[in-house]
């Protein structure tokens, strides 16, 4: 039983997070995953080797180029479609929750401030008016950061994120 390695594994990964592969020629393969100082006739090989790992797998479908049948043009199947799909999701889950959770910290934050401010208040009336232009910030500073929360809920709902 054959045993399939693919080289240069995170270079072609990273290159199927970044681009779409549409009827490339393995030269197009070479210049996007190797860099200028990797690019040697070991290491073109090697990018052959993984190319035809990848056809072999699934992964692209091949065809010859009609104003070249000695080359072949490469294009991407589902399955790495859906690979960039998922990473794009988990992305979005990872932007998502970690504003979620800055916004609640700054909820929590301007919640325990405002009540400070009304606690100032109630006890000492006599600076209440001089207060009270601080504490309509804080309670603007709240609604919005309320819209913000709520923005973001919307927004995992529509990714089926769930919030915690």
């Amino acid at each position: 039983m054959s045993k399939r390695v693919l080289p240069f594994y995170n270079r072609f990964f990273d290159l199927f997070d970044r681009l779409v592969i549409e009827e490339w020629e393995a030269k197009t393969f070479i210049n996007n995953v190797l860099s200028e100082d990797l690019i040697n006739d070991e290491n073109k090989k090697k990018i052959y080797k993984g190319i035809n790992v990848l056809y072999k797998c699934g992964y692209l479908t091949r065809k010859k180029n009609p104003k070249n049948s000695k080359v072949f043009l490469y294009t991407e199947t589902q399955p790495i479609v859906d690979y960039r799909a998922k990473k794009i999701n988990e992305k979005i889950e990872k932007v998502l929750k970690e504003k979620m959770n800055t916004i609640s910290d700054s909820l929590n934050t301007k919640s325990k401030e405002a009540l400070f401010i009304s606690e100032l208040k109630a006890e000492y009336p006599e600076i209440a008016c001089q207060i009270d232009v601080i504490q309509q910030e804080h309670l603007q500073i709240l609604n919005d950061l309320s819209t913000k929360k709520n923005v973001i809920k919307k927004l995992m709902q529509h990714f089926s994120i769930s919030e915690f």
